[in-house]
């Protein structure tokens, strides 16, 4: 609702669409985030890696109109939030998946009534609106005014260098949780009486480490999970006959 209508089919996509559909939308949206909803309806046989890193390739495949001209490349620069009631990485996901992408898994209620929150308030016992779609798509100019105000690239790198001495982190998953801590900074300038500004104990549960991204590591603890689920076909001593 920062940004725009939170509605789905408005600001909030179906992920429910082609990819060519999805890419287009990101070259349309540019710096600005894009949200999809419901990740597993486009769930193929590999999984979700091909989607992910088209998106975060940042530019689309080079294409020839009919009389062999080059076409305009779409380009963007943003993120892509989804949901889904499935993690989008698997055991078998590439390590250049998987170090682009922070995952959250929500145990608890984000909000107590989301239906209040995102549809419709009781006011005198009338159904309206709800705030944040009679009021969406306005903090967006205000957040952008913000952030000029400070050395967002310096703040940047200072935070980016602090995550990379932490030995057991990669860089590209680095830069990702260094841009959500400064820019977390910047929302309790604005917000004084937000919560705590994040902090490593805070992102830790949700760094891929160096061994979680590598394939090796991961296919050789996927190994010993299928072993150990299966134990009972591992017995020393067996007798073939």
């Amino acid at each position: 609702s920062v940004w725009g209508n939170p509605a789905i089919g408005k600001f909030v996509k179906s992920l429910n669409n082609t990819q060519n559909y999805i890419l287009n939308q990101l070259s349309f949206l540019k710096d600005l985030p894009f949200f999809g909803d419901e990740l597993q309806t486009i769930k193929s046989v590999d999984g979700y890696d091909k989607l992910i890193m088209k998106i975060c390739e940042g530019v689309d495949r080079g294409r020839l109109d009919r009389n062999s001209l080059t076409q305009k490349l779409n380009s963007w620069c943003n993120i892509s939030i989804t949901t889904g009631e499935e993690p989008c990485i698997h055991d078998n996901s590439g390590g250049g998946t998987v170090n682009r992408v922070i995952e959250c898994e929500c145990v608890t209620k984000v909000v107590e009534n989301g239906h209040e929150v995102s549809n419709f308030v009781k006011n005198n016992g009338v159904e309206t609106s709800s705030f944040i779609k009679n009021n969406c798509g306005h903090f967006g100019r205000l957040w952008i005014e913000e952030i000029k105000k400070h050395d967002m690239f310096s703040e940047y790198r200072d935070m980016y260098d602090y995550l990379l001495s932490c030995d057991f982190m990669t860089e590209k998953q680095a830069m990702a949780m260094a841009l959500l801590m400064v820019v977390d900074g910047f929302v309790n300038d604005m917000f004084p009486d937000k919560q705590e500004t994040l902090t490593i104990d805070d992102i830790v549960p949700f760094v891929k480490t160096k061994e979680q991204v590598d394939v090796t590591e991961r296919a050789w603890d996927y190994l010993l999970s299928v072993i150990s689920e299966h134990s009972n076909n591992f017995v020393n001593g067996y007798d073939k006959r």
